[in-house]
C-alpha cells in the first residue's frame, strides 16, 4: 500500500515537472488588423456570445470588465475550477465554491491595428484544515482567455485561432462547458 502511494507520488511529481498537460503555446494576446472601434464592437458580440454580462467598461482606457461567474459550490466546484484555474498539488487542499471574471484590455497600436489582452481573475473558496472558508486567488490556466480570443476571432475574422493555439489536446471548445 505504502509502494502504491509512493509510486503515485512519484509519477505525479514527474509528470508536473515535465510539464504534461500545460498547455505553453496559449495566447496571452491578439492582434488584429482592424480599426479599433470594430475590435470593441466585436469584442462585446464576443463577450455576449459566451454568455457573459458586462460589469464595467471604460472605452478611453481601453478595459472591458465582466460580472463575477459563480461556479457551483460542494464537491463540483473543484471539477470546475480545474477547468479555468490551475489548482494547488496539495492533495488536503479542498475547494467548495468559488468565481471567476474576465477583463479585457483593448488598446490602439494603429489605424488598422488593434491589441486585445484578457485576462480572467479567479477566486476559490478553500476549506482549511480547521474547516474554515478561505477565498483564495488563483491562477488562471488560460482556458477563459483563449475562448474569448477565439471567438473575437472568429468574429473579426471568419476563422478561429491558428491550429498552434489550440487547447487540451485540440479538443473542440464547447466541451470545456464553464458556465
Amino acid at each position: 500500500m505504502k509502494r502504491s502511494i509512493f509510486l503515485f507520488f512519484l509519477v505525479s511529481f514527474f509528470l508536473n515537472f515535465i510539464g504534461f498537460g500545460e498547455n505553453k503555446n496559449y495566447p496571452k494576446e491578439y492582434i488584429s488588423n482592424k480599426p479599433i472601434q470594430e475590435v470593441w464592437d466585436k469584442a462585446h458580440d464576443a463577450l455576449k456570445k459566451l454568455k457573459y454580462e458586462i460589469k464595467s467598461e471604460n472605452k478611453a482606457k481601453g478595459i472591458i470588465i465582466t460580472k463575477n461567474v459563480k461556479l457551483l459550490n460542494g464537491l463540483e466546484a473543484a471539477n470546475q475550477l480545474k477547468k479555468i484555474a490551475v489548482l494547488p498539488t496539495n492533495y488536503t487542499t479542498l475547494f467548495e465554491g468559488g468565481y471567476y471574471y474576465l477583463e479585457v484590455k483593448i488598446k490602439f497600436l494603429g489605424p488598422q491595428k488593434t491589441l486585445v489582452i484578457p485576462y480572467c481573475y479567479i477566486k476559490g473558496e478553500k476549506v482549511t484544515i480547521e474547516g474554515k472558508k478561505k477565498l483564495v486567488t488563483l491562477e488562471s490556466n488560460w482556458n477563459v482567455e483563449f475562448r474569448f480570443l477565439n471567438q473575437l476571432a472568429i468574429l473579426l475574422t471568419g476563422k478561429p485561432l491558428p491550429k498552434k493555439y489550440r487547447n487540451f489536446w485540440d479538443r473542440n471548445l464547447e466541451e470545456i462547458n464553464i458556465h
